[in-house]
């Protein structure tokens, strides 16, 4: 059984159940699910920094970005004179 499989397969206890623990049983208990939440808490972190990886902010290649490419905008501004024509000059 993997590290994963340990901390998603936990036992959960009926308030009769904790009720007849001693105190030591009941802090152990707290401090497991203490334990588990922060491991938790830190995957979904992980998987959360994945989900948002792609070739422009990662070492992965472009080819796995999948098919929709991001809109890539013009960082120049928006000109509104119209462009020369070059035939007209001189």
């Amino acid at each position: 059984m993997g590290v994963m499989d340990e901390i998603f397969s936990i036992k959960v206890h009926t308030r009769a159940e904790v009720e007849t623990m001693t105190e030591e049983a009941k802090v152990g208990l707290i401090l497991a699910r203490e334990a588990r939440l922060f491991a938790l808490e830190s995957r979904v972190k992980e998987l959360e920094a994945r989900v948002g990886l792609n070739s422009r902010n990662s070492s992965k290649p472009p080819s796995s970005d999948g098919p929709a490419k991001p809109i890539v905008k013009s960082l120049r501004e928006k000109d509104d004179r119209r462009a020369a024509n070059p035939v007209t000059w001189g």
